[in-house]
């Protein structure tokens, strides 16, 4: 016979399926999607749970969906990007979704303080500069707009 010890599931009955942060670890071990997340990134990622691939069936495109668990950094529970294709990979149009961020958890945005003339006094006022981050990933983007 196969002795196993006695666990206590109490511990675990409650966890989400699947293996904790997944989907953090897996995207940091592909080199592309490496360099795209910065390290403010990886805590809103470790609430990644699934990505979904939904084929459109009036096009050739499809849409991804990632799903988290519900989070302090924004309120959507699935972020979504279509690709609108007229053809195999002939992409029109990529579609973002909003990503509904709470209060100072944006992580593509950062402000930063600026010196500003007026008259003639100079002033330091705070600006709101676009910053690196995966979650950039969800902007919309039109092929026209690219070229």
């Amino acid at each position: 016979g196969i002795e196993v010890e006695i666990c206590d599931v109490k511990q675990i009955q409650n966890t989400t399926k699947g293996v904790s942060g997944f989907w953090l670890r897996a995207m940091l071990s592909n080199k592309m999607l490496n360099d795209i997340v910065v390290e403010k990134d990886r805590a809103i990622l470790a609430y990644l749970i699934d990505v979904r691939l939904e084929l459109h069936e009036h096009d050739n495109g499809y849409t991804l969906h990632f799903d988290f668990e519900p989070n302090s950094y924004f309120t959507n529970t699935t972020l979504t990007k279509k690709y609108h294709m007229s053809g195999n990979n002939v992409i029109e149009k990529c579609e973002g979704c909003t990503i509904n961020w709470t209060a100072g958890s944006d992580p593509t945005k950062m402000k930063k303080k600026k010196k500003q003339k007026k008259g003639g006094k100079k002033t330091n006022v705070t600006v709101t500069v676009k910053c690196d981050s995966f979650f950039n990933f969800f902007e919309t983007l039109d092929a026209e707009s690219e070229e």
